[in-house]
């Protein structure tokens, strides 16, 4: 698989003031291969859709529904142009499996995160 990801938990902290927060932490940099989805689009004046992305990653990678995703490169460590500094959160996974159902790959498709 040509591109790189990083992968990111989250970890709660206490503040000083007592109040939770979120801490996000590089958990692991995975390889995926990495297919534009949808770029992001005005959809009223008012309104936007934001851009999605589909992944393909071994079934094996640390994954799931709490982590974000940032820092997808290709093979060179090149950032693309477009999708520096953002971040995503999985919106979708679908496992895939091989001949004798073994796993083979997970689709994931996630979705540029808004704060």
């Amino acid at each position: 698989m040509p591109h790189r990801i990083d992968v990111m938990s989250v970890e709660r902290i206490t503040s000083p003031s007592g109040q939770k927060e979120a801490s996000w932490n590089l958990e692991k940099r995975i390889k995926c291969y990495y297919v534009p989805r949808r770029a992001t689009i005005r959809v009223s004046p008012t309104s936007e859709e934001t851009e999605k992305i589909m992944l393909f990653v071994s079934p094996d990678a640390p994954i799931d529904f709490r982590t974000r995703l940032e820092n997808l490169t290709d093979r060179k460590g090149n950032t693309f142009a477009h999708l520096e500094d953002k971040k995503f959160e999985v919106i979708s996974m679908n496992h895939f499996s091989g001949y004798g159902g073994k796993p083979h790959h997970i689709q994931v498709i996630i979705e540029t995160v808004i704060e």
